[in-house]
């Protein structure tokens, strides 16, 4: 059952660019297991954010900027 609903095996047909954040501190997840999904999804950026947690609390300027600098990135690369 697991393997049929593996993301992994929904991730590999992503063809859309994404940005992934995810923080060290991410009650939620696993930075190691979501570096290893975000590597098999095409053309996706990650961004570990050090010391954030799930939410990003302290760091929403510092997430708000990288999310502008990529967006800007790939409406130049249109």
């Amino acid at each position: 059952h697991y393997e049929r609903n593996n993301p992994v095996n929904f991730v590999r047909n992503f063809r859309t660019p994404m940005l992934i954040l995810h923080g060290t501190a991410d009650q939620f997840g696993d930075v190691d297991k979501l570096s290893s999904l975000a590597e098999k999804i095409p053309d996706a950026e990650t961004v570990i954010v050090s010391g954030a947690g799930h939410f990003f609390d302290k760091q929403l300027e510092m997430v708000e900027q990288t999310m502008k600098e990529w967006a800007t990135r790939m409406i130049e690369e249109l």
